[in-house]
């Protein structure tokens, strides 16, 4: 006969269900955040500030809110609440033969919120659910031909787990709920040419879905590996669009679109040559479907050639336990660029991109409250070619993160 559940475990069993519950209304009346300037995250590491601290290296990685964007598998058999937040400064700054002078973009202030929770079902189930910014590029200038450009997502995951008894293998599953928007300003260009005196502002937005998988094994004491995969999500985008002839607004049309989020195929390892070292290594994919943007008016269409490429990173994070209380973390990583230089413009920058983080955690004596907390900088440098000329872009992200873990 199985053992009978005490009143107090009961009772801190509804009350975690509860506390799923109350996220899950926090997360669906949740808004996204309207950005400006500066690319939105930094290159390749997103999630919360134990992730940042590592540099993005979290395939393999138990114990954090992470674990929704890059590997399901790794909730199996924890049990938190997290509250994070990441902050972004950035700017870019281009140069080029249509702006011999240089010209910077405007100072961009982003915050990036994660909410995680989960909970055991068993000694073999987890469940959970979490939000989170999973891409993003915007810059903003105030003046010149391409004014704006912003393309970002916002994730909300549920997801469930499975662990063997010795814990030693884990595999998850988890389903998206997708909340994409589009913004851009600048001359019509669309046919090849640049129409100058022709000013073009969309504004869409709209939901769409998605799913996740993930499996982590452990080999030995000192390796365990893990694989994950999320294919690309559609969203069906839907706003309008502004047509101005020398700044004299001409009307707006209604406009819809369909675009598809980059998914990802995740690679990563954790090695422990030691007792207190943690060494993982994340080989990534990211997976890009966006060969256009096909904007529907109606009555006619009009195509914007992206031919975004799937593009890899790898990242490697470092963590030391120094005492019972005190974990301190560094990471670094290269992305390799996704738009092709032909498909640039000064606010559709891209290029080689690196990063890196200094972080660590402090955990009470009870091990039941943690506090997370990071800092690094990104960057990425390019060339550009428009139909306005030919030129270079340099981006710089400063960025800053902490986050509350309950550990039930």
């Amino acid at each position: 006969m199985a053992p009978q559940k005490s009143a107090k475990g009961r009772g801190n069993e509804m009350n975690r269900l509860i506390l799923v519950v109350l996220i899950c209304c926090c997360c669906l009346a949740l808004e996204p955040l309207a950005w400006a300037g500066g690319n939105i995250l930094p290159g390749g590491t997103i999630g919360g500030a134990a992730s940042l601290g590592r540099g993005g290296a979290s395939n393999a990685v138990v114990g954090d809110g992470s674990a929704f964007y890059h590997n399901v598998a790794n909730i199996a058999g924890t049990q938190f609440l997290e509250f994070d937040l990441s902050t972004l400064v950035s700017r870019s700054w281009y140069q080029g033969s249509d702006c011999p002078d240089g010209q910077n973009s405007e100072l961009g202030l982003s915050p990036v919120p994660l909410m995680a929770l989960t909970n055991r079902l068993g000694p073999n189930w987890t469940i959970g659910t979490a939000i989170y910014g999973s891409d993003g590029i915007g810059v903003q200038h105030k003046k010149g031909p391409y004014r704006k450009s912003l393309l970002t997502s916002v994730n909300f995951t549920t997801a469930i787990a499975y662990n063997n008894d010795d814990n030693t293998f884990s595999a998850g599953f988890g389903a998206d709920v997708v909340y994409g928007q589009l913004s851009c300003r600048g001359i019509f260009d669309q046919l090849g040419i640049a129409v100058t005196p022709v000013d073009v502002t969309n504004d869409l937005d709209g939901i769409g879905y998605g799913w996740r998988l993930g499996v982590r094994q452990e080999f030995t004491e000192w390796l365990t590996a893990s694989l994950s995969y999320s294919p690309p999500r559609k969203l069906k985008l839907r706003g309008s669009s502004d047509i101005a002839l020398f700044d004299l607004e001409l009307g707006r049309l209604k406009a819809e679109t369909e675009i598809n989020f980059p998914g990802k195929l995740g690679l990563g390892l954790l090695l422990k040559p030691a007792e207190t070292v943690r060494v993982s290594v994340d080989a990534d994919l990211n997976l890009y479907d966006l060969e256009k943007i096909n904007l529907d008016f109606g009555l006619f269409q009009l195509a914007q050639i992206t031919e975004w490429k799937s593009n890899p990173s790898v990242k490697v994070g470092v963590e030391k336990d120094f005492n019972a209380n005190w974990t301190g973390r560094a990471g670094a990583g290269i992305l390799w660029p996704a738009i092709p230089i032909e498909h640039r413009t000064r606010t559709i920058p891209d290029g080689l991109g690196f990063h890196g983080a200094l972080g660590g955690t402090w955990t009470n004596d009870a091990k039941d409250f943690a506090i997370d907390f990071a800092v690094g900088v990104s960057g990425a440098d390019g060339e550009v070619i428009s139909p306005m000329g030919e030129g270079q872009t340099k981006n710089r992200i400063g960025y800053a993160a902490i986050a509350a873990r309950w550990l039930f």
